[in-house]
């Protein structure tokens, strides 16, 4: 386990998860928000080449530990080192595909991780965790877009990572849209496949709204700021 010299001055926010696409966006925003990340990652899917760069980005050493969030007692001595202000949690895994080709994997990595998470918060003190969601997780929707009145649809969930869920990988074939278009752009895959052809859609292939990955970290930002006004459950959909 190995730290980089971090600034007393700053709140901390540990991130587990954090080498991935959405996490590494994540640290360079709470950077430039005047926050410090803490990194806890096990580079399972990814190389520290990832958190080297974005290190060229921000200009500056970013705290990190190499350990898995399923090894309590690591997540202890991170604690008792670190005077966290909050939790922003990417460490599950999710790719439905893999999910179910190894649900039990998958349980015992989204679940039990969690659990850990939880346990060293409530003896460290309780700290404002932002855990973050994806749509998958609420199964078939009844209509668009979801919102706080949508009909219970978790029984249509169709998959281990959407049942269990409470870095992208690119080591070896990504199971997600943007590093597979990453490694198409470089040329480490020869090209993408679009499927699909009966869609209401004008050339029928599948259409999707994507959020930016900054407006989502910048999302969890405001979410996380908002804990200094009110400490209570908030849900945001």
């Amino acid at each position: 386990m190995a730290a980089t010299t971090g600034d007393s001055n700053k709140l901390q926010v540990l991130v587990p998860g954090d080498i991935g696409f959405i996490g590494s966006h994540c640290i360079i925003e709470l950077i430039n928000a005047g926050y410090e990340p803490i990194v806890v990652d096990n580079l399972s899917n990814f190389s520290i080449v990832c958190l080297q760069r974005v290190e060229q980005i921000v200009g500056c050493r970013i705290i990190n530990y190499k350990i898995d969030c399923l090894d309590l007692e690591g997540l202890r001595d991170i604690f008792k080192k670190h005077s966290t202000y909050a939790i922003m949690n990417f460490a599950a895994w999710k790719s439905v595909d893999e999910s179910v080709e190894k649900p039990v994997l998958y349980y015992k990595n989204n679940v039990g991780y969690l659990l850990n998470l939880l346990t060293v918060l409530f003896v460290f003190f309780f700290k404002p965790i932002n855990h973050d969601f994806l749509t998958i997780v609420y199964g078939s929707p009844k209509y668009l877009s979801f919102d706080e009145k949508h009909p219970y649809i978790g029984d249509s969930i169709t998959n281990p990572y959407g049942k269990n869920l409470i870095g992208e990988g690119p080591i070896g074939r990504p199971n997600n849209l943007m590093p597979y278009v990453a490694q198409v752009a470089v040329g480490r895959l020869l090209h993408m496949n679009v499927t699909g052809t009966d869609h209401d859609t004008p050339d029928g292939t599948g259409i999707r709204d994507y959020i930016h990955v900054v407006d989502m970290t910048t999302g969890h930002i405001a979410c996380m700021n908002k804990f200094k006004e009110n400490s209570s459950l908030q849900t945001y959909l």
